[in-house]
């Protein structure tokens, strides 16, 4: 007995939790709805340094004619040197190119539109939907009936 009550509570609920796409429709209408995309992007902008030059001259006491420092790399040449009683500082700095890399966001926006929903039913597929519902009634009934007696 509580078998056949078990098979009459799951087709009862079968036949509850059907809707029609009608009534969802008015309960949850179609909307239009919007989604961004972000994309990353990670360039380098060369960034352009120009050459400069500083010359510092000061009068000094009591010191031989000398060089001092004389250095020089890829981009920078330092001279130190004291003549005639002058102390002499020369710096030169090269041009050069920096790369810095800088972080581009692109959000790109698409938009999804749902499609309406189909307004007109040929009335063939009412006609068969009714006789199938009344079909399915018919045997829930013949299933009672045999469980029951």
């Amino acid at each position: 007995m509580e078998s056949n009550l078990k098979y009459l509570i799951l087709i009862l609920i079968l036949f509850t939790s059907c809707t029609t796409q009608k009534k969802c429709i008015e309960k949850f209408p179609p909307s239009i709805s919007t989604d961004s995309i972000y994309i990353e992007k990670v360039k380098e902008i060369p960034i352009y340094l120009k050459g400069d030059s500083v010359f510092f001259e000061t009068v000094i006491n009591d010191c031989a004619d000398q060089e001092v420092i004389l250095y020089e790399n890829g981009t920078l040449k330092q001279t130190i040197s004291i003549l005639n009683g002058k102390l002499y500082s020369a710096l030169q700095i090269k041009p050069d190119t920096i790369k810095v890399p800088v972080t581009e966001i692109k959000e790109v926006y698409k938009e999804s539109v749902q499609l309406p929903p189909i307004k007109y039913i040929p009335k063939y597929v009412k006609i068969f939907a009714y006789i199938g519902g009344v079909l399915l009634a018919l045997m829930a009934i013949y299933i009672f009936i045999k469980i029951k007696f």
